[in-house]
């Protein structure tokens, strides 16, 4: 018999029932240390206060209203990612997967509009991960992650981390940009040195490509910077954000690519924002006093119990 749920994980058979900061409980009433934070995403633990007030406070006033019209909330939460990072402006999605899919379309675009639409090739890297639509698990390349989904997406060009040689090698008069991560995080949690982010960023610039840093699963102040690239010190020319920006399981909500003032010219993207009013009432607390890079208000507590 076939599950309702498709059975694409290979799941535990664990069913939770609450969770309160770094614990989870599970309906048989076990408690568990959450590293995973499902998936990365909840960085301020499960039911902050703060997070929960702000969800209901939106919710009983407005929960949707489209990009139609106007949507002040999303213009202050869009002020104030663009006030504590490299961004001019933001561009809000549905998914991590879907930003870096709008990432890919930008690079695109970029050189499109600036007379050279022969450039479309991106450059990523061994070992990482973009997401799972089409594009996105071409730009990852890993066999396991294209089989029976062929034929790939043409468009992507692979190079080991460090190898410059080869990246070298690998740009031609078709390529348009590099795309990585700061830490590659499916690929076994690897760090990329600050020393390779410079020379990345040298690169691009050497060449005319652009920058792209998948910070899916490292941004929002997950490694103690509100993007994990600030530790190079360089910026990137699109950043792309998810899960750890959502901080509670509720309400799975969005990603969000951030951008250089590059792309403020290349309206109409020939995509559209779908973001709700709920997410940005939600979201904008995120980015206020600090609460995105101090991790303020979750106690780690360490006493026996299990571990997930």
């Amino acid at each position: 018999m076939t599950a309702a749920v498709m059975p694409t994980y290979g799941r535990i058979d664990i069913a939770f029932e609450r969770g309160e900061g770094a614990y989870m409980y599970d309906t048989k009433g076990g408690k568990y240390l959450d590293f995973a934070t499902g998936l990365a995403v909840l960085c301020l633990g499960h039911s902050h206060p703060h997070i929960v007030e702000a969800i209901q406070k939106q919710a009983a006033t407005l929960m949707h209203t489209s990009n139609l019209y106007n949507i002040p909330g999303q213009e202050r939460l869009a002020e104030r990612l663009v006030a504590n990072s490299f961004a001019d402006t933001v561009f809000f999605c549905n998914s991590g997967a879907e930003a870096n899919e709008c990432a890919i379309k930008m690079a695109r675009r970029y050189h499109h509009v600036n007379g050279n639409p022969e450039r479309y090739r991106i450059i990523t890297f061994d070992d990482c991960f973009h997401g799972r639509t089409l594009a996105t698990i071409a730009a990852t390349g890993t066999e396991k992650i294209l089989d029976g989904f062929g034929p790939k997406v043409d468009g992507f060009d692979h190079v080991a981390v460090g190898d410059f040689d080869a990246l070298q090698a690998a740009i031609g008069p078709q390529t348009a940009a590099i795309m990585i991560e700061p830490v590659q995080a499916e690929g076994g949690v690897m760090v990329v040195e600050d020393a390779v982010m410079q020379k990345l960023r040298q690169v691009c610039d050497d060449n005319g490509l652009l920058l792209i840093i998948d910070e899916v699963q490292t941004g929002m102040g997950r490694t103690g910077k509100l993007l994990a690239h600030e530790w190079s010190g360089i910026s990137a020319d699109v950043v792309t954000l998810g899960k750890g920006r959502l901080h509670n399981s509720a309400i799975d909500l969005a990603g969000a690519d951030l951008a250089s003032k590059a792309f403020t010219s290349l309206n109409p993207l020939a995509e559209k924002e779908e973001y709700t009013e709920l997410s940005c009432g939600t979201l904008r607390f995120v980015v206020k006093d600090g609460m995105a890079t101090a991790n303020k208000g979750i106690a780690i507590e360490t006493p026996k119990m299990n571990i997930v």
